[in-house]
């Protein structure tokens, strides 16, 4: 795959690095431009361990556009533990002092849900808000 092509002509390609789905989220230009969100789940699911701390972030500080056009904002803290531990299982080194701050905001309960969703985790389960 040549990274001087534009990334909206990969979907043709039927399999993908971590590190080019990455670096097309990257040209992309994070969440600016749509498209982004897909390269950064693609490089998620590939085990992109600085793209699942991203994934990780965007579930912690999240702001979405409710149907009646307004904005709501609120952490899902369980996807964010499940999204930070995966990047801190993949080497990221920012994820665990991440996580560790995380866990602080949330209840057992919370924490206990946020572990089975990553005994369940597979690739694919990447829908950003």
């Amino acid at each position: 795959v040549s990274l001087g092509r534009e990334f909206s002509d990969f979907s043709a390609v039927d399999r993908f690095d971590g590190e080019t789905a990455y670096e097309g989220y990257l040209r992309t230009g994070g969440k600016k431009i749509p498209g982004a969100r897909h390269w950064l789940c693609r490089a998620a699911d590939e085990r992109h361990a600085r793209a699942q701390r991203i994934v990780a972030s965007n579930y912690e500080f999240l702001c979405e556009q409710t149907i009646d056009g307004g904005i709501r904002c609120g952490p899902d803290k369980k996807r964010a533990y499940l999204w930070y531990s995966l990047a801190m299982e993949n080497g990221d080194p920012e994820a665990t002092s991440k996580l560790t701050s995380l866990r602080r905001n949330m209840t057992n309960q919370e924490i206990t849900e946020a572990k089975q969703m990553i005994r369940h985790w597979k690739p694919g389960q990447c829908p950003l808000p």
